[in-house]
């Protein structure tokens, strides 16, 4: 990997993690204060921190200031995000009722796993000039 790739990853690795922050805070905010059911929670949540996350890792993380094809790269992104969120709530749901485990620490784990996978397809199909637009 080039010295790029792994400032890429660093970059990443921090605005996912603030993004993550985020998503976890508004989770625990819309459930345990405004008392909306979890999963509902999770969604919501999911919603705003994708907002997020597409402008950080389009303008930040890969640099990608261009607007000539934004359009396409969004409808991607959020493609792979209604994917994201589908995989999010099932587990979630999953851990959640039947694992019995933490709402938050069963968010915590998708998360990471989520993550990794988000960030290859992004840098491979997304953000990538070559395949971008």
């Amino acid at each position: 990997m080039t010295k790029h790739v792994h400032v890429q990853i660093v970059k990443y690795l921090f605005a996912g993690g603030a993004v993550t922050a985020l998503n976890l805070s508004l989770l625990y905010s819309f459930t345990e204060f405004f008392h909306i059911y979890y999963l509902i929670s999770a969604v919501m949540s999911f919603c705003i921190a994708f907002v997020c996350s597409y402008l950080v890792q389009k303008f930040w993380t890969f640099r990608d200031h261009s607007l000539e094809g934004a359009h396409v790269q969004i409808i991607k992104y959020l493609i792979l995000q209604i994917v994201n969120v589908t995989l999010n709530t099932t587990f979630l749901f999953l851990l959640v009722e039947y694992a019995h485990i933490w709402y938050i620490f069963s968010q915590m784990m998708i998360s990471v796993v989520l993550a990794v996978a988000t960030f290859i397809i992004a840098r491979l199909y997304i953000f990538n000039p070559a395949t971008s637009r």
